[in-house]
């Protein structure tokens, strides 16, 4: 509900969003200058800095690919793949699930 008010203030250019009673409100410009409330203080420092967070995750990330670490977790990673023997299982249980899923959306629509 809060996104919802916060991506029509955004969209039409309103500085303040109204929320319950009671509840403490936060100012702070947004990506397009305009004055905006945050419901916490994380996603306000998440707006605030979020090309610096963007630029420290794939520099990490690259970091551990470099590196033959997992790039979910910190165990060493197989050979010539990202990720250690866990996470590549759960990436097949993964992929196979979307691939039951694309698969039933295609015969659904034929």
């Amino acid at each position: 509900m809060v996104w919802k008010k916060l991506k029509a203030a955004v969209s039409k250019g309103v500085s303040k969003v109204r929320r319950g009673a009671g509840v403490s409100k936060k100012k702070l410009k947004g990506a397009k200058g305009k004055c905006l409330e945050y419901p916490n203080r994380f996603l306000k420092f998440y707006h605030s800095n979020q090309k610096r967070l963007l630029k420290e995750r794939k520099k990490l990330y690259h970091q551990k690919l470099d590196a033959g670490i997992c790039v979910r977790c910190n165990n060493q990673a197989l050979d010539k793949i990202k990720f250690c023997s866990y996470h590549q299982e759960r990436q097949r249980e993964y992929n196979l699930k979307a691939r039951m899923r694309r698969k039933k959306k295609e015969v659904q629509s034929v």
